[in-house]
């Protein structure tokens, strides 16, 4: 009952920073304590449609089966997450630490990955959509993933494995592409 009412509260407070002033330092500094709590006091199925949750530490969790559509996580730590399908289009993933992440089959389309880091993430059959500009995707596991119009500029490909990828339309202006694996 405790983790419930813990997650209603990081809701709430999320709520009141959402949509109290923007200068209102003190909600942005609850809000933030929330979601670093979140990891701790989430309960599998709820709906974080579009939950700001900035910042958060969810390393290692299993967020499979939660809808994360439109959640802005934004400097969240997901190191070894288990996101495996997860519906992200819309999420706001800049500066997130995916590092070993598991993505196969992720819905990435219109999330913002901007400066974050997949590194070791696995994204087998996933959507990646087009923001992952300058994310790193070093070591990433992008076999038969969708790549198709991806805004891969200035991304880190090295050593990145597109065994079965569709690049079609794909910008890889500036791109760091040396060594790939996988492509033929």
């Amino acid at each position: 009952m405790l983790k419930i009412k813990n997650l209603v509260l990081a809701l709430c407070v999320a709520s009141l920073a959402a949509c109290g002033p923007q200068g209102d330092q003190q909600a942005q500094g609850d809000q933030q304590a929330q979601s670093q709590e979140f990891a701790n006091t989430r309960q599998k199925g709820v709906n974080l449609e579009g939950m700001d949750l900035r910042g958060a530490n969810l390393t290692a969790e299993n967020l499979e089966g939660e809808n994360l559509s439109g959640v802005n996580l934004k400097g969240a730590d997901l190191s070894g997450a288990n996101l495996e399908g997860e519906n992200l289009s819309g999420a706001d993933l800049s500066d997130a630490n995916l590092t070993g992440a598991n993505l196969g089959g992720a819905n990435l389309v219109d999330a913002n990955l901007e400066d974050a880091n997949l590194e070791g993430a696995w994204l087998s059959t996933g959507k990646l959509g087009s923001w992952p500009q300058r994310a790193n995707l070093g070591g990433a596991n992008l076999v038969d993933a969708n790549l198709s119009g991806a805004n891969l500029e200035d991304a880190n490909l090295e050593d990145a494995n597109l065994g079965g990828a569709n690049l079609e339309g794909a910008n890889l202006k500036g791109t760091i592409l040396d060594p790939l694996r996988g492509l033929r």
